[in-house]
């Protein structure tokens, strides 16, 4: 990541990219912001930065170890 295309990225921009660092997408960004901006707002936030290949979305499905605890797998045929 350059600092010109760091430079170019809105506040939204930047919370989406530094909570997707931390993998807390929608709740880190609020946050992250100075001021609450509704849902509809953020949601095409995210889309416009995956299509700059800013971030990368994965579906993850609930998962149980072998030993018995809770935690998530990466979906078959997710890229």
């Amino acid at each position: 990541m350059s600092k010109q295309g760091w430079d170019t990225l809105t506040k939204s921009e930047e919370a989406f990219v530094v909570n997707s660092y931390e993998i807390d997408i929608l709740p880190g960004v609020w946050g992250d912001l100075d001021e609450a901006r509704p849902v509809n707002e953020l949601a095409g936030t995210l889309p416009a930065l995956i299509d700059r290949g800013w971030i990368e979305v994965r579906r993850f499905v609930p998962w149980i170890s072998p030993s018995g605890q809770n935690g998530f797998q990466r979906r078959a045929g997710a890229s």
